[in-house]
């Protein structure tokens, strides 16, 4: 009777902990996907408006930012803690860092051309 309650406490142990992994796993990666349109933009320090409609688009394995950044604005990314690493079409990479991310509101930071860009985003529709 002991090996017996013994072995289904264990097992209800790992199914508990199994689908508690999975639950934590999942939502950390589907938080970022989605499209995020800008609240406001900073660049070297300075709120400036020439950002204004700027929004970046996550799918799976996609990243699609309206920036005017040579090389392309769609192409693959990896996440690896908050850095997210976006190829463009020229081969160039940009790593923005997540310095704030809720279900809500994404802060992107990234180092364009030797400028600091902030971007503070919020998740919605594009304006087209």
């Amino acid at each position: 009777m002991n090996y017996w309650q013994l072995g289904i406490g264990i097992l209800l142990l790992l199914v508990m902990g199994g689908c508690q992994g999975d639950t934590n796993s999942d939502k950390k990666e589907n938080t970022l996907e989605g499209t995020w349109v800008l609240v406001e933009g900073y660049r070297g320090g300075r709120k400036t408006e020439s950002l204004n409609d700027t929004y970046f688009t996550f799918t799976d394995q996609m990243m699609l930012t309206n920036l005017p950044i040579p090389g392309g604005t769609e192409g693959p990314y990896t996440q690896k803690d908050n850095i997210i690493t976006h190829t463009l079409k020229s081969g160039m990479t940009l790593d923005y860092t997540i310095r704030d991310i809720s279900d809500t509101q994404l802060t992107l930071m990234v180092n364009l051309r030797g400028l600091d860009f902030i971007f503070v985003l919020k998740r919605g529709k594009k304006n087209n």
